[in-house]
């Protein structure tokens, strides 16, 4: 099953910043994560994306 977008759930975050950063650039798909903030202010990963599947766009955040 191919999925398009994802989401942190709460057992993700048991782990550190820098796992579940590795883990989403492996993920083939979007990775979202609009409540999650670097120390610097930045979002660590974008909050929303947009799909279009046959013709039709679909919001995912």
């Amino acid at each position: 099953m191919g999925y398009d977008a994802w989401a942190f759930g709460n057992h993700e975050f048991n782990f550190e910043l820098d796992t579940l950063k590795k883990v989403s650039e492996q993920y083939k798909g979007k990775t979202l994560a609009g409540n999650i903030y670097k120390e610097n202010g930045e979002c660590f990963l974008p909050a929303y994306t947009i799909v279009e599947k046959g013709g039709i766009k679909v919001g995912w955040f």
